[in-house]
């Protein structure tokens, strides 16, 4: 199950890079066509954040063997790690493309889509952080009887 979990979450690691990494050609045309400052953040942010994401996700695939976790840790690892990068791709994506960020429920309903977007990420994100932190504090039990 482990290897299969590390797989599936490195696919969507690598679904997320791509995706920042398409984001910059929106980002070099904004530079360089002049969209405006806003523009400009907007798509440095979408293509700068899912690129780091997607390799931080890369890191959690490869660190995964190290965590002491049964089959619902792991599962609940797994699910709020991709729901974590593609909330945030939604949100990031969707805000450069609309101009708008998504920091409030309230507005157009592109602005709603990339706050909950935001929203879901930033919860999803707490989930896989708490259970990696119970999985590395459960092997670190383990090692120290050895």
């Amino acid at each position: 199950m482990l290897p299969r979990a590390q797989r599936q979450i490195l696919l969507h690691a690598l679904i997320v890079l791509l995706v920042g990494l398409l984001c910059g050609a929106p980002y070099g045309r904004a530079i360089t066509q002049g969209w405006g400052e806003e523009a400009v953040r907007g798509w440095r942010l979408a293509h700068f954040s899912l690129v780091v994401g997607g390799i931080w996700l890369m890191v959690v695939a490869a660190t995964l063997q190290l965590l002491v976790l049964g089959a619902r840790g792991i599962a609940i690892l797994k699910y709020s790690v991709m729901t974590s990068g593609y909330g945030f791709t939604v949100a990031l994506v969707i805000g450069a493309a609309g101009g708008v960020r998504g920091l409030e429920a309230t507005g157009s309903m592109l602005n709603v889509i990339a706050f909950c977007g935001n929203i879901s990420a930033s919860v999803a994100s707490l989930v896989w952080a708490a259970v990696s932190i119970v999985g590395v504090v459960k092997a670190l039990g383990q090692t120290n009887a050895g």
